[in-house]
């Protein structure tokens, strides 16, 4: 289980208390023995043990906690009454069990608002007379290099207890630095906190408490992270969030958490009736994407959110062509930070076309810190996937088809749209016919690699040259005659049947992903209902199962475009009931193997209910509704407050 805030995102062991992980956003280093970047985690405030006294040792005069019970050495099955409840509404984790004739309560808050913070909430309550400690560390293991601890308890005529601790990223780039502290609901109850530096790069902040049968006592630890990244003395900034989070206090913090979270879900939601579980599913969607980014950061998204990532927490294709979308959707102004962090490296793009030999902006399949690629040289993507340019551009499109904000057309969306454009009329290729092509690329199948007009490429470059065209009439400008000229005559291959073949060379090999079917659904490149049917029937049964769920949502939407409510609803089935994982129901990255929240697969399901079942065009106008079909056994549903505040409705009939 991962909770995020779009700074960071704390991801949950089984055991809750310890064997945590706190991964930044937007924050790369390079690692040893790699030469592209990854994202650095930072130090976890979170990492708690709890060591329990039997009741004979308990009543010594000193007790020894060497001959306690660890809760880090004791199995899950050895823990009694287990429960652990997930609100995503209020955007919290709750974990209770009995251990050792303790009740514990823990629950986990990555603050909404206060995006360097997170808090832990804990209750512990005596089943029976009990002595036992709680103390919380501050580590990092290798490749991070561990540097100092500091206790810090008076500040002025103020005690406020204060744990630092400081460390360097892999390649030395950033010093990241966490704060913690202690804060007692009752100050009667306050134990003497004492710190521990083992020596080791494992010191220790923490307390011992004895409880009589039914008392208990409740707890906060108030945990902030930071890097030179952000701060230039990141061990200070952290401090002064603690105690102002301390002073605050925390349960006035959690209000103000949870009212954010109220807020988003008060101004926009999606009902759907007689159907609850879909509809929890969707919700859980829509607030594991809104976690993933936080407006005015100018972070993007990777692939799995701030969960558990594959790709190094950098930016490729899911961000802007996946989640982006179904975000600026139901958050534009998280979504606008998504654009940011592109804007940011629109130089470097520019750089890069031209060490390619094109016009224009070239962006990368995988992209850190700066905006160079960075993907390994293993994989061929890096060099050749191409279509990654088309996703950025259409990006900056869509937003400014929700938002209708000419003034950002002119100052951002259009000056990016007219490198993209001018970097497709470079890349293509006139044939002897007078027909483009675009050769040499990887497309969305990437088990097709090097081929000659891949659909989804091709598609994806036509309606991305549409949009500049449009762009250009709308804030005044004249457009190059060619971008038109490329995007009419751009070819996109069929079989004799009228099936689109899905490059030059393809005769029904298994594929990865989508990639002929994206152009009937999100792109809007083949709107027949013939064609549809046709390569939804072609292709569906040629997708790898065990490939990454990156297709039968999609799929799913196309059907509804075509007005096929059986096949909409059978596709829909498909992306999602297999996927979901846990009693939580975590939406996994493939089907048969178990990760965090895959935030690619949320982005796209959420585009097949909003912009499939829901009918919703982006168009130069707005979003506009037109021929909604919900899937069977949805008596209703209602879009509230999507874009800017928009408001549909569609009956199942």
């Amino acid at each position: 289980m991962t909770l995020a805030n779009g700074v960071y995102g704390i991801t949950l062991s089984e055991k809750v208390l310890l064997g945590n992980r706190v991964q930044l956003n937007g924050i790369f280093d390079k690692f040893p023995g790699s030469g592209v970047e990854s994202a650095v985690e930072g130090i976890d405030f979170s990492q708690l043990e709890l060591i329990v006294m039997d009741k004979k040792d308990s009543e010594t005069e000193q007790a020894d906690y060497l001959k306690g019970k660890r809760f880090s050495e004791t199995n899950l099955n050895q823990l009694k009454n287990w429960q652990q409840e997930f609100n995503f509404r209020e955007g919290w984790f709750e974990t209770s069990f009995d251990f050792e004739s303790l009740r514990v309560q823990h629950t986990v808050y990555a603050l909404k608002h206060m995006l360097q913070t997170g808090i832990i909430k804990m209750t512990i309550t005596a089943q029976e007379d009990r002595f036992f400690s709680l103390k919380n560390t501050l580590s990092m293991a290798r490749p991070y290099a561990f540097q100092s601890s500091q206790y810090l308890h008076q500040l002025r005529e103020r005690e406020i207890p204060l744990f630092t601790a400081s460390a360097t990223s892999p390649g030395g780039k950033y010093t990241l630095a966490t704060t913690t502290s202690f804060y007692f609901a009752n100050d009667k109850e306050k134990p003497l906190l004492t710190y521990v530096d083992d020596g080791e790069g494992r010191p220790s902040l923490g307390f011992e408490k004895k409880l009589l049968k039914g008392e208990s006592i409740t707890f906060y630890l108030i945990g902030s992270v930071g890097t030179t990244f952000n701060y230039t003395d990141p061990l200070k900034e952290t401090a002064r969030l603690n105690i102002y989070t301390l002073l605050k206090g925390p349960e006035v913090v959690i209000s103000q958490h949870k009212a954010t979270w109220e807020q988003f879900w008060q101004k926009t939601d999606i009902l759907i009736s007689e159907a609850p579980e879909v509809n929890k599913n969707i919700r859980q969607m829509m607030f594991s994407i809104n976690s993933f980014v936080s407006a005015q950061t100018r972070f993007s998204s990777a692939c799995m959110g701030l969960g558990v990532d594959y790709w190094g927490y950098k930016t490729l294709w899911d961000a802007d062509f996946w989640i982006f979308p179904a975000l600026l959707l139901i958050n534009p102004e998280a979504a606008k930070s998504m654009l940011e962090y592109r804007w940011d490296r629109l130089d470097m793009a520019r750089q890069n076309a031209a060490s390619h030999g094109y016009q224009g902006a070239m962006f990368p399949w995988e992209s850190g810190s700066s905006g160079e690629e960075q993907t390994s040289l293993l994989y061929l993507t890096g060099p050749f996937q191409h279509h990654i340019t088309s996703d950025v551009g259409l990006a900056f499109w869509r937003y400014y088809c929700v938002t209708l904000d000419k003034k950002w057309l002119r100052e951002r969306g259009y000056p990016l749209l007219k490198e993209v454009a001018d970097f497709w009329v470079s890349r293509a290729e006139k044939n002897g016919e007078g027909r483009y092509e675009i050769k040499n690329v990887v497309g969305s199948d990437e088990y097709a690699i090097n081929v000659d007009n891949d659909a989804f490429t091709n598609g994806s470059a036509r309606q991305v040259l549409q949009a500049a065209l449009s762009a250009a009439r709308l804030v005044g400008e004249v457009p190059i005659p060619a971008w038109q000229e490329v995007a009419d005559k751009l070819l996109i291959r069929k079989f004799k049947d009228g099936t689109v073949q899905e490059h030059d060379t393809y005769e029904g090999e298994l594929i990865k992903q989508a990639d002929v079917n994206l152009l009937s659904f999100p792109l809007d490149v083949i709107t027949d209902r013939k064609t549809v049917h046709q390569n939804l029937t072609y292709y569906e049964n040629r997708i790898d199962e065990e490939g990454p769920n990156m297709s039968y949502c999609m799929f799913a939407g196309a059907a509804a475009r075509a007005g096929d409510r059986a096949q909409a609803t059978r596709l829909f089935e498909k992306a999602l009931q297999p996927y979901l994982k846990g009693p939580f129901q975590i939406l996994a990255l493939r089907k048969n193997r178990l990760s965090t929240y895959f935030g690619t697969s949320a982005g796209g399901l959420l585009q097949a209910v909003i912009l499939g079942f829901g009918g919703l065009h982006f168009t130069e106008n707005g979003l506009v509704q037109k021929d909604p079909l919900l899937p069977e056994g949805w008596k209703s549903m209602q879009l509230r407050g999507i874009g800017t505040g928009q408001n549909f409705k569609v009956d199942g009939k």
